[in-house]
């Protein structure tokens, strides 16, 4: 289903009267409520696991000479929520990729950015993720290294009325679900929330 097919069930669910929305784009009154809902929904679903397949996505980006730390102006992932830090790299050319090992960030700290081992320079071998989710090396790069793995992206707003949400077709239903949860806290009406959590909780366990 697409955004505007998910607001439709949403409606139909709820049974708010009225056929439509024509379209979840500058509704007003209670079509407004019911985007708000599937807004909310999909935001909450994605929110659930940190970790959920469909949010995972490859990076690569360039190590700058004489530069150790590297947030988003450095490696440029405008969307990244979690670093999967089992799966970075680092080459120079693909013959020599070597996996870098990850340190938690205390311990990194401690060792590393600590005297003059601030400034060493040298090809990284290891690597940590500071409090404000920059990757940090153990060494000051000593040339252009590529650094490539994955990520998971923040939960992903939705879209235009053809758009589709970001998992799989089959699960499209836990949105509407989850939102005739909020109308039936909105409404006060037990029966439908009662309805709308049984089903959430069961396309969450598929």
């Amino acid at each position: 289903m697409n955004f505007l097919e998910i607001a439709k069930r949403i409606r139909q669910e709820c049974a708010i009267a009225g056929s439509g929305p024509t379209t979840i784009i500058g509704q007003s009154g209670e079509y407004l409520r019911v985007v708000d809902w599937m807004s909310a929904a999909y935001h909450d679903i994605q929110a659930a696991h940190i970790t959920w397949d469909f949010l995972r996505d490859d990076f690569s980006f360039a190590t700058v000479a004489g530069t150790a730390d590297y947030g988003v102006t450095q490696h440029a992932i405008a969307d990244l929520n979690e670093w999967d830090t089992d799966t970075l790299r680092c080459y120079l050319t693909a013959n020599d990729e070597m996996f870098l090992e990850y340190i938690p960030w205390e311990i990194f700290r401690d060792t590393w950015k600590i005297g003059p081992n601030r400034t060493k320079s040298a090809r990284p071998s290891f690597f940590s993720v500071k409090p404000d989710n920059s990757l940090t090396f153990d060494v000051v790069p000593d040339a252009v290294y590529t650094i490539v793995g994955e990520y998971w992206k923040r939960p992903v707003a939705v879209g235009t009325d053809m758009d589709e949400p970001v998992f799989s077709a089959q699960f499209h239903m836990a949105i509407v679900w989850r939102a005739l949860m909020l109308f039936a806290g909105y409404a006060a009406e037990p029966d439908k929330y009662m309805l709308g959590q049984d089903e959430y909780q069961r396309m969450l366990r598929r």
